[in-house]
């Protein structure tokens, strides 16, 4: 069976970007793949969301409003029909050649689960523009428990871009009271977990806009202790760090720390860092499953001196080691 454009449900989230919104519309009807249907899910927008959508209704874009908590998530998973869909942001935009690149790959491989992408942040208006041509390399991941260290110990991997199939889609959970705005990575490892996954290595097939509005870097979410540690346990337990005999083990232990505080500093409340220091976060994660007790053996060996250590290189390669980076 050969797949085409048509086998893809695209689905737009949305709520109050209407100008952004507008170029994100246009990046995908600009495919080369030829997009002729594209749903926006709206969730309860107080802008002009509706009439910046209906501008391009003759161009097989349609408007559906949604409602509640993850409204345009439960909307697209009930309603989702194709035998792979996308749920794609209102403020990012897409190379034109992204689709067709996907379809060749889930025309050539067996068994494919999830397709993305690695990107290229921009921020407000600063678009840096995108190439013509795409270097059409991917890494192919037979094992979740792969790409989740890919995704942990090297890289931010896009969510906007990524192709679910269907019937995987349709029943998972995004579990956000577990991870809270941070359940993004758990979803695409979940999704890793029912069959094979391609990753495009090249930056420039997506663009992320990084603005002021966005949900990531608003206070009014903020995650709690339990959520942030939650989230490292669940990449603890995919990676396979739980085996304290293994060389994962030590990796992580000289990694998890980068994350844990990194979320400690950036989106944990005032309230919860008065009362609790990064020291007392490290043990209450140990605490609760994440045994690194003798982090950072490895990275101690790569240490030029007592404060300057060279574990993102290390870890590098030997995550890379067995990993083939094959051509489209």
């Amino acid at each position: 069976m050969k797949y085409t454009v048509d086998d893809i449900d695209i689905y737009i989230m949305t709520h109050n970007r209407a100008d952004y919104l507008m170029l994100s519309i246009e990046s995908l009807l600009n495919q080369s793949a030829g997009v002729s249907k594209i749903t926006v899910l709206d969730n309860e927008s107080t802008d002009n969301t509706l009439s910046a959508v209906e501008r391009f209704s003759s161009r097989g874009v349609r408007y559906i409003r949604t409602k509640g908590f993850l409204g345009n998530f439960k909307k697209a998973q009930e309603i989702a029909s194709g035998k792979y869909v996308m749920l794609f942001h209102d403020d990012d935009i897409l190379h034109p050649l992204y689709l067709e690149l996907a379809l060749q790959v889930l025309n050539e491989k067996d068994d494919i689960s999830l397709i993305t992408t690695r990107y290229t942040e921009f921020f407000d208006d600063d678009f840096p523009g995108m190439p013509e041509s795409i270097v059409p390399d991917y890494y192919y991941f037979e094992k979740q428990k792969d790409f989740a260290s890919h995704m942990y110990f090297l890289e931010r991997i896009a969510y906007a871009t990524a192709l679910y199939r269907t019937v995987d889609f349709k029943k998972t959970a995004i579990e956000y009271e577990k991870f809270n705005k941070f359940n993004d990575w758990p979803f695409l490892v979940k999704m890793s977990g029912y069959g094979n996954t391609v990753l495009f290595d090249d930056p420039s097939l997506f663009y992320i806009r990084r603005h002021k509005g966005q949900d990531t870097w608003t206070s009014t979410n903020t995650p709690s202790v339990q959520q942030i540690i939650n989230w490292d346990k669940f990449f603890y337990n995919k990676v396979g760090a739980w085996n304290v005999f293994s060389k994962v083990h030590y990796i992580f232990a000289c990694w998890f720390t980068h994350f844990l505080f990194g979320k400690y500093d950036s989106f944990l409340s005032p309230q919860d860092r008065e009362r609790y220091s990064k020291e007392e976060l490290l043990k209450l994660a140990r605490k609760r499953g994440i045994n690194t007790w003798g982090s950072c053996i490895y990275c101690k060996y790569r240490c030029k001196n007592k404060t300057q250590c060279k574990r993102q290189d290390f870890i590098r390669q030997l995550i890379l080691k067995g990993k083939t980076k094959l051509e489209a």
